[in-house]
């Protein structure tokens, strides 16, 4: 089968896939995980990262000791780090979604090929654990890191869960869609 995408994704769907990239290893030994999104994921922790500040500030002006004020500076640290993370995956939902060009992907018997403007990806079905599908995406899952991930926009679901059936890999199909 090949499918041939010329819009644009959802800005949920690459939410959803860097949350994947990121959690990468738990989805290849748990691929029934829920997804969610990177987005608010990085905004919860700086928000318990908030509230953690204020009790170390609330101890240390309690006049409990000059330890609660540097343990308050190494959590700041840990602040300023998620503020960055969550700048950086703004850029790069942004950069993917900007992406111009045909997406064009074949399923067959020898396995999943993505091309892309300036990339080509090939990944053979021994080299996928699982075809996991999410809210927003459907992901090609590798068995290494070293591989790339093809993800596709879920509203192609019954043509790709036709493609893998034809290619006889139904076993690898994960639906976490009642998840959501």
């Amino acid at each position: 089968m090949r499918l041939e995408i010329t819009e644009r994704g959802p800005r949920e769907f690459y939410d959803e896939i860097m949350y994947i990239a990121s959690n990468f290893r738990k989805y290849r030994g748990r691929p029934e995980k829920k997804t969610r999104s990177q987005l608010k994921t990085l905004t919860g922790y700086c928000i318990l990262t908030v509230l953690v500040i204020a009790v170390f500030l609330f101890e240390y002006f309690g006049d409990r000791g000059g330890v609660f004020l540097l343990l308050a500076g190494m959590m700041l640290v840990c602040l300023i780090y998620f503020i960055a993370l969550i700048i950086g995956t703004r850029k790069r939902i942004d950069i993917m979604m900007n992406e111009p060009g045909t997406k064009i992907i074949d399923i067959d018997e020898r396995g999943v090929r993505y091309e892309a403007e300036n990339q080509t990806l090939q990944t053979k079905w021994d080299d996928i654990t699982n075809v996991i599908i999410n809210k927003h995406s459907i992901v090609f899952m590798p068995k290494t890191e070293i591989q790339l991930m093809v993800s596709i926009y879920a509203k192609y679901k019954e043509q790709i869960l036709q493609a893998v059936e034809a290619a006889g890999h139904m076993d690898l199909v994960v639906d976490n869609t009642a998840k959501h």
